[in-house]
């Protein structure tokens, strides 16, 4: 007899292949590899070496990390004030943003385990975690930037005679005159600079906007099936049942908040940030060719973080909208109930109680510090358009 199979895209501690294990493994990209945190673990060769890699590339990330926060603060020679303090805090926010996920990395484990045992316990069969919902936005989020980095290097190379020697890198002033050096070292630092600058941010909030999907609509699902259950079968045990359940769904939303928030925030930092960069580089006093090819760079930054921050905060904008329809059903179950007038005075009681109780007043933040809705979104384009026409202006 063959065994039902389970759509679970949450990562389990067993190590079995699983949807979303596509973006946890793409994580050793960028430097923030994801260890094995179960109980049991492997001793065998191939395992070992595996895990000593794994700490090899966080190491050298790690470093490189380091290396561009400290050039960028000390190493740019003759910059003005403003554009100092916007590229340090660019990097410094980056390098916050990596150890915010690396320290949490067994937390998320945990959490997506919780998400992913919350989904099988409302039992959602009609949300199915699809090969092209991972591998495809997962492909584009490394992909692009890498392309669109080399590309942006290539026009770097032929235009470097025209570049202010301010912000020409030792690495392109020793290795320019050498081809074999063009070909493979220039190429290789602008790409491990990409995953690091570039795809980190964009690999992280993919992360997020699964696990709050994942939530999402597991919670829709949970809420419509209390409700059913309410009109047409009311009794203590289903109150109970009912109120057991959202007192479940707070608990994992807790754990949200308290693994995710914070990286959310510094996303939410340097998105700012990077607009207040490409303002610096533009009021600088550097040549045309120099502060072209840095308001490019930085707009080509800026809008790629702001687009991947923007469809997170859109869809963990939803579950706002599945707590107000929970407050719009509660209603409809006491409507139901005074309507039919059949039930015992002890389950109404009973009942108006859970509606008192069973709240749900549910916000992802970033951090305590904003709320993931569409508020923020018109907020951000409201504060993005007005500085954006003074930076005309001026």
């Amino acid at each position: 007899m063959e065994k039902p199979k389970i759509n679970n895209c949450a990562r389990k501690l067993d190590g079995s292949q699983k949807k979303i294990n596509w973006l946890l493994k793409c994580f050793i990209l960028i430097g923030i590899p994801f260890y094995d945190y179960s109980e049991i673990r492997k001793n065998d060769i191939s395992s070992l070496i595996k895990f000593w890699l794994k700490i090899c590339v966080e190491v050298f990330y790690t470093s490189f990390g380091v290396h561009i926060t400290l050039y960028s603060s000390f190493g740019i020679r003759g910059k003005s004030c403003f554009l100092g303090v916007t590229t340090s805090a660019v990097t410094v926010v980056l390098l916050l943003l990596r150890f915010s996920i690396a320290f949490k990395r067994s937390q998320i484990i945990r959490l997506i385990d919780a998400v992913n045992k919350f989904k099988i316990n409302v039992r959602k069969p009609f949300f199915k975690c699809k090969k092209h919902d991972t591998v495809i936005p997962i492909l584009f989020h490394i992909g692009m930037p890498l392309a669109i980095g080399q590309i942006f290097l290539l026009f770097l190379i032929r235009n470097y005679d025209q570049l202010d020697e301010r912000f020409k890198s030792n690495l392109l002033h020793y290795c320019i005159e050498d081809p074999v050096c063009v070909i493979t070292i220039i190429p290789l630092y602008s790409g491990i600079h990409t995953l690091y600058s570039f795809v980190t941010p964009s690999l992280s909030m993919t992360l997020f906007y699964y696990i709050h999907r994942t939530y999402d609509k597991s919670l829709k699902h949970m809420i419509l099936e209390t409700h059913y259950t309410l009109l047409t079968n009311m009794s203590h045990e289903t109150i109970e049942r009912s109120m057991s359940a959202i007192i479940e769904a707070t608990k994992v939303y807790r754990l949200i908040e308290n693994v995710l928030s914070l990286s959310t925030f510094l996303m939410y930092l340097l998105v700012f940030i990077n607009f207040l960069n490409i303002v610096a580089i533009n009021v600088a006093n550097f040549t045309g060719k120099t502060v072209a090819l840095r308001t490019i760079g930085s707009i080509i930054v800026f809008t790629w973080t702001t687009g991947c921050f923007f469809h997170l905060t859109l869809k963990a904008s939803n579950l706002v909208d599945v707590c107000n329809l929970w407050k719009n059903l509660k209603q409809d179950i006491i409507k139901n109930c005074i309507h039919k007038q059949t039930y015992p005075s002890d389950v109404v009681s009973h009942l108006l109680l859970f509606n008192e109780t069973a709240d749900l007043n549910l916000v992802y933040t970033g951090w305590g510090m904003f709320e993931l809705d569409r508020s923020l979104l018109l907020a951000m384009v409201g504060a993005i358009v007005s500085y954006s026409v003074l930076l005309i202006t001026i």
